[in-house]
């Protein structure tokens, strides 16, 4: 090839792939930071279990089953709507239930924007949460006699805000951030309590 100034290409366009559409989201009350409970600020963990039946024919029962881990208190669960009609129910030490009998749900080749649906509730994490906990949570999705489609994890993990109120401080200079074994800190104002928790 005499000219090489002609064998590369750029082409600039939206990748696209295949997804799986059943998932399980978690946000915060704040939704200041994704995959963070701030635990100064937030008080609420939204979920929200989205499912769409992609098989080859209707989907008569789906029921959603959710066992929820130490990290969630189970008696603060408020239940929030759902795409359609179905019965919820909370047993044991945390073990959700979702029932949609006979919904009739269309497979996403007949009528894709009717073969979705979801269910949501709040409930807030077990106190007292340390930095560094792991809120992780599964759902798994029954279309018919199928097996379970099981949902990725929606993980939070627990941490305190870094933000500083400045107004209230005074002028306060923290560094270096992140620190590895010595931080330095200045204020304007005089300081009563300091409290250091992760680098």
């Amino acid at each position: 090839d005499v000219d090489l100034g002609n064998n590369s290409v750029l082409s600039a366009q939206v990748v696209t792939a295949s997804f799986d559409p059943n998932d399980k989201i978690a946000v915060t009350s704040t939704q200041e930071e994704e995959g963070l409970y701030l635990i100064d600020a937030d008080e609420w963990i939204d979920y929200t279990i989205r499912f769409q039946n992609t098989g080859t024919d209707t989907a008569f029962n789906v029921i959603i089953t959710d066992t929820l881990p130490p990290t969630l208190e189970p008696a603060t669960i408020q239940w929030g709507p759902s795409s359609h009609t179905c019965t919820r129910d909370l047993s044991g030490p945390g073990y959700l239930k979702f029932i949609f009998g006979n919904i009739l749900l269309p497979d996403s080749n007949v009528n894709e924007a009717a073969s979705h649906g979801f269910v949501s509730f709040r409930m807030r994490p077990h106190l007292p949460l340390t930095p560094g906990t792991v809120i992780e949570n599964t759902a798994n999705i029954y279309f018919d006699f199928n097996p379970p489609v099981i949902t990725a994890p929606s993980v939070l993990v627990a941490e305190f805000s870094t933000g500083v109120d400045l107004t209230a401080l005074g002028q306060l200079q923290i560094s270096p951030v992140p620190a590895s074994d010595l931080l330095s800190i200045r204020s304007t104002n005089e300081l009563q309590h300091i409290m250091i928790y992760s680098i």
